[in-house]
């Protein structure tokens, strides 16, 4: 057993509402997640604060995390903006919105460097999206790979893992991981390492400890 433990952020990072789906840069220095600290009630849902998306910087000097805050610009919204992950460059952010009208789209929002603000996220096209399910991605550190999760019909069980290449300005096809990765149950919340070769994911169908793992 290593010494390794884990060590909550503390109150720089967390508040007393709900903090996740949290998001790094390949270099370490940004640091974006999901939280319900603050805003607007959603009272015809659960009555908890919409969803908006934080941010925190690390420090050059000391390496410690500075008080998280919103992200400024247009990527937060009335209603629930949520982190699907962001790019490792930190050029942008793969987003989750439910607003009554979007529900089960990857959108993207981009960084505007002149003024540290962010873009309104817009839906990803096709071939990323399509009329089933997506709602999680995670692109390599050169930026022309995507792996995501779709429930579309041609997969092997519910969500299964996907990947598509950059070809100019357009996707190519999206290819099924197959059956070493993918099951008949449902694949989740993937994630590429930056050195393109390592993928995490979570899933409900390969042997493990319980549901998913």
């Amino acid at each position: 057993m290593s010494g390794n433990q884990i060590h909550t952020q503390g109150e720089v990072i967390n508040s007393r509402f709900e903090e996740y789906a949290p998001s790094i840069t390949a270099d370490g220095t940004l640091l974006v997640f999901t939280s319900r600290r603050g805003g607007k009630i959603d009272e015809s849902g659960d009555y908890k604060y919409y969803e908006d998306i934080h941010f925190s910087r690390r420090d050059a000097a000391s390496g410690n995390w500075m008080d998280a805050e919103p992200l400024t610009g247009e990527v937060n919204t009335e209603t629930h903006d949520a982190v699907l992950s962001i790019a490792p460059d930190g050029s942008g952010i793969f987003v989750y919105k439910n607003d009554g009208n979007n529900a089960g789209d990857i959108f993207f929002s981009r960084h505007n460097k002149q003024d540290d603000t962010w873009y309104e996220a817009t839906r990803m096209g096709r071939p990323i999206n399509s009329s089933y399910f997506e709602g999680s991605v995670s692109m390599t550190a050169d930026g022309k790979t995507l792996y995501f999760i779709s429930e579309r019909m041609e997969g092997f069980g519910l969500g299964d893992v996907y990947v598509t290449q950059k070809k100019g300005d357009s996707w190519t096809s999206p290819k099924n991981l197959g059956e070493v990765i993918n099951t008949d149950m449902d694949e989740k919340f993937v994630f590429i390492h930056p050195n393109g070769k390592t993928l995490f994911f979570a899933s409900n169908g390969h042997p493990g400890m319980g549901s998913y793992d």
